[in-house]
């Protein structure tokens, strides 16, 4: 008997082992995953360095509390920070909406110290997705994710994505933070054009708001840079991570520019298992793994990948309207009605999962970074058959 919540839509496979690029069903049947368990196993199942540290690391202490200091939070913190484009001081917590809500507390406490009590506004973006907690949701530019769970966190408001007027034109003396994704995962894969991400920059330094960055999906490598906002020339003062930092352990984490982190004092924040042993020597493990060489090998297999989706562009002109997205996170719009159709077809018959975005419109895809060129195009031609059955 499942006594399991009924909110997810399931498919009826039940998965029991992974390795890599792989997932092993119940019955023995063989996957190639394009999926990363929604952006998070980065570096593949079953990683031995990473396996190997949690291990490790169980067998010495998993758990005690953040009123000790440990060595493992310490190291981790130093990883992790060395890839912000920012002196960054770090604060661990347990997921991406977990993240996104700390970061939104000390924006809000930055701006009402600095500006008034009133100071408490923020700007997101119509299509956008920070999280299900009620302060994440308020920021999330879906509609109908929000309205029944209303009212919301007031002063939230919601301006069109890549339209620099529309921001403007809610930016206030009273603005605390503007938060935004560079490319919108649960939004369609719809992508931030650079100049907008650098006006959007001139426009907050004008009026001393806090530029949050949302990197829970785009960051760990995702674009071909630690962050995706390195390769944007465009640094925020607030990132806020999850997801592939922890390779599918459950983490989180916002990082600050260091004088805007002193904003929080003791007691302002806080977190039971956020920091843990366990997921420090996660987190460690995957930032030793994510190196300069590393990337630029990621960046090279983009190139490939972008080829191989164009082509199926190419071959498919009726069908794929827009390919969506950077590096190895990527979308194909496609007809209306047609990506449902496609990801079912994907999963039952050719075996590749896949996942969909923008109102179901957008067959997403989210590949490992350690996915091989030819196993890259071992899918595109799976999505070709399928596309050409469709």
């Amino acid at each position: 008997m499942n006594s399991l919540f009924s909110v997810y839509p399931q498919f009826p496979i039940s998965f029991v082992q992974a390795k890599g690029t792989r997932l092993f069903d119940i019955e023995g049947g063989e996957y190639q995953d394009f999926y990363s368990g929604i952006g998070c196993v980065n570096l593949g199942h079953g990683h031995e360095k990473i396996t190997n540290a949690l291990i490790s690391q169980a067998q010495k202490i998993g758990h005690i509390s953040n009123i000790f200091l440990h060595q493992h939070a310490i190291s981790a913190s130093q990883k992790l920070a060395s890839y912000a484009p920012f002196s960054a001081k770090v604060f661990f917590c347990n997921s991406g909406a977990e993240a996104n809500e700390g970061a939104l507390k000390l924006a809000r406490k930055y701006s009402k110290t600095k500006k008034g009590e009133n100071a408490v506004e923020i700007i997101a973006f119509e299509k956008s997705f920070h999280g299900r907690t009620m302060a994440t949701l308020s920021c999330t530019g879906k509609t109908k994710m929000r309205e029944m769970f209303a009212p919301m966190l007031p002063t939230v408001y919601f301006a069109e994505y890549n339209n620099i007027s529309s921001v403007r034109s809610l930016v206030s003396s009273n603005t605390s933070a503007i938060i935004l994704e560079t490319i919108q995962g649960e939004g369609g894969l719809s992508t931030a054009d650079f100049s907008f991400l650098q006006e959007v920059r001139l426009l907050c330094d004008e009026h001393d708001i806090l530029l949050i960055f949302d990197e829970v999906q785009t960051g760990t490598g995702r674009t071909g840079t630690f962050f995706s906002c390195e390769s944007t020339g465009v640094i925020p003062d607030i990132i806020t991570c999850a997801k592939g930092i922890g390779n599918g352990f459950p983490v989180g984490a916002f990082l600050a520019k260091a004088g805007i982190a002193e904003y929080f004092g003791i007691g302002d924040h806080g977190t039971t298992f956020g920091g843990n042993p366990l997921a420090m020597s996660v987190v460690s493990a995957v930032c030793d793994e994510i190196t300069p060489e590393f990337l630029q090998i990621v960046r090279e297999k983009s190139v490939i990948f972008d080829t191989i989706l164009g082509d199926i562009q190419k071959s498919f002109p009726e069908k794929v309207l827009e390919l969506r997205g950077r590096g190895f996170m990527r979308g194909l719009l496609l007809e209306e009605g047609l990506a449902p159709v496609v990801q079912k077809k994907l999963l039952f018959e050719e075996h590749l999962i896949t996942l969909l975005s923008g109102e179901n419109q957008v067959l997403r895809l989210l590949p490992p970074l350690i996915s091989t060129p030819e196993e890259i195009q071992e899918a595109g031609e799976k999505i070709k058959k399928v596309l050409e059955k469709c």
